[in-house]
């Protein structure tokens, strides 16, 4: 069996383990990555202190689980 799970990300998840904390229950559950693809991006140009955000990598992954 498998199927298709989706995760947005920004530069915060990635310092934090955001995309793995996403899955966490997936792979308690017997579940197994078998790839994982960036479908979609963006760089910002760099932020200032009105927009922080600006600058930022953000973006979505899909995941391939099996069981």
């Amino acid at each position: 069996m498998q199927k298709l799970v989706t995760i947005y990300f920004d530069d915060s998840h990635a310092a934090n383990g955001g995309v793995t904390e996403h899955l966490n229950d997936q792979l308690r559950d017997g579940w197994k990555v078998v790839t994982m693809v960036p479908v979609g991006s963006s760089v910002g140009s760099g932020g200032d202190q009105y927009h922080p955000e600006e600058g930022k990598a953000k973006g979505w992954l899909a995941v391939l689980l099996e069981k």
